[in-house]
């Protein structure tokens, strides 16, 4: 059975040879779509295969995404059944800081992630003053974006997406992690905050 959100679109749970199931669903370019897959297997060898198609696509298996693999690899088969252990928005060792964020900076999901957390600094360079946020960036993620967000207020709705480059500060040689800063410039402002928002 494979639902696409909460729409199914193919239902086959009964026994059968392998073979090929269809179904039709209309997506939008550009859209995040949430893909559920469920299959049994009885006595035999079960075989379970997603692919997709399109007008303008040929046949072919939809690709695991970065974070898919990163999950599958840092919990157990019972934590990846659990989406509060092992979900996007789960936090397993309960430290509070949510897997997503862990997979963006390169985090073990099993511990505290009180080492690898963004850190906050201030700093004055040419007469000016900024306040930064410095994180490691997981080399692996291709996924996901890295938004700057800046608020005077902390009200919500008040924060706003500012393009502010990457600071490439240094690497890490045994995973390819890159150590980014991010900056904003602060001088004369009475009240300014600062926020990495990751989706």
């Amino acid at each position: 059975m494979v639902w696409i959100n909460s729409t199914q679109v193919i239902n086959d749970w009964n026994s059968h040879a392998s073979r090929v199931d269809s179904g039709t669903i209309q997506l939008v370019a550009g859209t995040t779509y949430n893909i559920v897959v469920l299959y049994y297997q009885l006595t035999r060898p079960a075989i379970a295969e997603l692919q997709w198609s399109s007008p303008s696509q040929q046949m072919q298996v939809i690709p695991e995404l970065p974070e898919e693999a990163w999950r599958e690899a840092n919990f157990s088969a019972a934590q990846l059944a659990d989406p509060t252990q092992s979900g996007p928005t789960g936090d397993a060792d309960g430290d509070g800081m949510a897997n997503r964020l862990k997979y963006a900076f390169d985090i073990n999901p099993q511990t505290s992630a009180g080492n690898g957390a963004p850190v906050l600094s201030f700093y004055t360079g040419s007469g000016r003053n900024y306040m930064a946020l410095t994180y490691r960036r997981n080399s692996a993620v291709t996924d996901l974006i890295y938004d700057v967000q800046v608020s005077n207020t902390l009200t919500p709705g008040s924060w706003v997406t500012t393009a502010t480059p990457e600071e490439v500060l240094g690497q890490d040689p045994s995973t390819g992690d890159l150590f980014i800063r991010r900056s904003i410039d602060i001088t004369g402002m009475p009240e300014e905050f600062m926020r990495l928002n990751i989706w």
